[in-house]
């Protein structure tokens, strides 16, 4: 084996490694984001919309990426003796890791940037909320949005009486 192919042997050996790292803090990354958007999904009086769904999804689908494109790139070390990183079914795997990540990353700012901006109205968060109200033997269950006037009377007799107007 002459010096140059050596020399590139060692160049594919040590683009290889930090490939495999790079992968590896990409699927770090996601799961932190995933934990970001659990934390945001389970905070009180917050409505999980479909973007908490499509960014935590897009984030689970970069760390599946990732960990074929580690298992890939392990495998095609051992059976090729190669350590080149460039093959196209290796560059697939982490091509799509990576926008998957963003993709994640634009929906997480969309979820932040929607969080900041909610106005309370009269003090209480714009999210709906659930009202359980239980007298004896009867109970209601409500969703009642916060922009909404909620009136409940309970009469002597032990019916409730529930009224929800929006506001004005």
């Amino acid at each position: 084996m002459n010096k140059t192919n050596e020399c590139n042997g060692e160049k594919h050996k040590e683009s290889c490694k930090y490939s495999i790292e790079i992968s590896k803090q990409f699927i770090t990354l996601s799961s932190a984001g995933i934990a970001f958007i659990v934390g945001l999904a389970i905070a009180p009086n917050t409505d999980v919309s479909n973007y908490y769904y499509l960014a935590g999804g897009s984030c689970l689908l970069s760390i599946c990426f990732g960990l074929i494109y580690i298992m890939s790139a392990i495998a095609h070390i051992n059976k090729h003796e190669n350590y080149d990183v460039y093959t196209s079914h290796l560059r697939f795997f982490s091509t799509f890791q990576i926008l998957f990540f963003l993709v994640g990353v634009v929906f997480l700012i969309g979820i932040v940037n929607t969080k900041i901006n909610e106005k309370p109205v009269n003090g209480i968060s714009p999210s709906s909320y659930n009202l359980h109200l239980r007298s004896g033997d009867k109970e209601i269950k409500q969703l009642v949005g916060a922009n909404s006037k909620l009136e409940v009377l309970l009469s002597e007799d032990g019916n409730i009486k529930l009224t929800v107007e929006p506001i004005k």
